[in-house]
């Protein structure tokens, strides 16, 4: 193909894509790849420490009696670690399918491939944004019931 690739969409507009630009998409891609493989490493181990958590869960019960124990069940932990792997499930899940369909869409170039990358790309991002500001939140939170019950136990200085 020429120096740059133009495309176009439904509604006429075109669209160059560099071969520079086209080397980055690539290298974006394989990066991607590679950080979602990781990803997916990462939510299968969270996943056997649920287990490893679940199978542990009575034994730390019985242990955490004679100790005093702690204010909620050891089951607790468990629940966290799926929670988590979950949670982290689906941005990976997006993460590696723009990097599946981008090393297609180059390969192929194919305009509708592309989009999807792009589509896949955006779910992402917008999985970690609400995530982020889900998290932001709950510091929020914890901060202000710290101060609070920080300032119940005071006596009033």
């Amino acid at each position: 193909m020429d120096e740059n690739q133009i495309l176009d969409d439904q509604h006429g507009y075109q669209l160059f894509i560099t071969n520079e630009a086209k080397a980055s998409l690539k290298t974006a891609a394989s990066w991607s790849f590679f950080l979602a493989i990781l990803g997916f490493i990462g939510v299968g181990l969270m996943v056997l420490a649920g287990f490893a958590m679940t199978a542990m869960s009575g034994a730390m019960s019985s242990m955490l009696q004679e100790t005093g124990g702690f204010p909620f069940p050891a089951w607790i932990f468990s629940v966290f670690y799926f929670a988590v792997a979950a949670l982290y499930f689906f941005p990976v899940l997006y993460l590696f399918r723009f990097a599946d369909k981008m090393k297609a869409a180059l390969a192929s170039e194919s305009t509708p491939k592309l989009t999807e990358a792009f589509i896949n790309l955006g779910r992402h991002y917008k999985i970690l944004g609400i995530m982020v500001i889900a998290f932001f939140a709950l510091y929020i939170i914890a901060i202000i019931a710290f101060f609070s019950v920080a300032g119940s136990l005071g006596g009033g200085y």
